[in-house]
Order: C-alpha cells, then structure tokens, then sequence
C-alpha cells in the first residue's frame, strides 16, 4: 500500500492540509472578453503544483513575504 501524497505550496513551499481555498497551477490558452470579467481560458490543463490559501490570500492583496518594512 503506499503513502498518501504530501503537497506543498509553490510559493511558500510548506505542506498544504487541506484543497479547501487553494490554487492549482493551469496551462492553456487565453481568449479575451470584450464584456469585460474573467477571461476565458481554453484547453485548460492542471500543471500539479498549488498554492495554499494564505498564500492566495497574500497574493491578492499585494503581499510580499520578502519585502522589508519601514517603523
């Protein structure tokens, strides 16, 4: 019998517990919306790697782990 995967975060790198709130890599095309919104991505295809929620989170709100801050 074999192990259950582990999987960890592509940015972070730390072990992801739960898929609930991640992200998954995609490859694909994409086809512009003239009405405006989420384009629309053709032929999409999971790559396999992930991004844990906290991490979707920081990224969308511009967060940068590596950047210093000022006092």
């Amino acid at each position: 019998m074999s192990e259950p995967m582990t999987l960890s975060c592509a940015r972070c790198k730390n072990e992801i517990s739960t898929l609930q709130g991640v992200a998954y890599e995609i490859k694909g095309w994409e086809q512009p919306r003239e009405q405006g919104g989420t384009n629309h991505v053709l032929w999409r295809n999971r790559t396999g790697r992930v991004m844990c929620p906290m991490c979707v989170v920081e990224g969308r709100l511009g967060i940068d782990r590596e950047q210093l801050t000022l006092t």
